[in-house]
């Protein structure tokens, strides 16, 4: 006996299970819970980290003026020193003394940096340290200018004095 050919379109029947079609859903609304809880909590810390920036780029601008201050307090010292070795080389010079040449005020020394390592603003502590030296160098170049200054005799009756 021959037999009839099959349809290639047969029907197969499936069959699912009610609780899995019914847990379906509730599984997806519990990924886009959590999905959602997720991204809540990627932009909570996010907006911390902006904050966190935004602190420190403000921090970043305070140092640099700072630092910007110190440099031109330094600048300003340098230059009072120089008058105050050309005052005191005058009145040597008045005095018959040799001119006096004062030491080169000391330079900040900027840590060196590995090539290619980003260079930030000098550190505060540097330039506190050289603003410090020079104002001391100044107060003492202004007792010797004094000391210099004070034994010149003027003649009695003198309308300097």
């Amino acid at each position: 006996m021959a037999r009839a050919p099959r349809s290639l379109a047969s029907s197969v029947t499936l069959t699912v299970p009610l609780w899995l079609v019914a847990a379906l859903p509730v599984l997806l609304v519990l990924l886009v819970l959590l999905g959602w809880s997720q991204s809540s909590l990627e932009r909570q810390q996010l907006a911390q980290l902006e904050a966190r920036a935004y602190k420190l780029s403000l921090e970043l601008e305070a140092e640099k003026s700072r630092n910007e201050a110190y440099g031109i307090e330094a600048v300003q010292l340098q230059q009072s020193l120089k008058v105050l070795e050309a005052e005191i080389n005058r009145l040597r010079a008045k005095a018959g003394l040799p001119r006096l040449r004062l030491p080169e005020p000391a330079q900040p020394n900027p840590v060196p940096r590995p090539d290619g390592a980003p260079r930030g603003p000098a550190s505060p502590l540097i330039w506190v340290t050289c603003c410090s030296a020079l104002r001391s160098q100044v107060e003492g170049f202004a007792a010797e200018l004094e000391a210099t200054a004070l034994p010149v005799p003027y003649p009695p009756g003198c309308p300097c004095w």
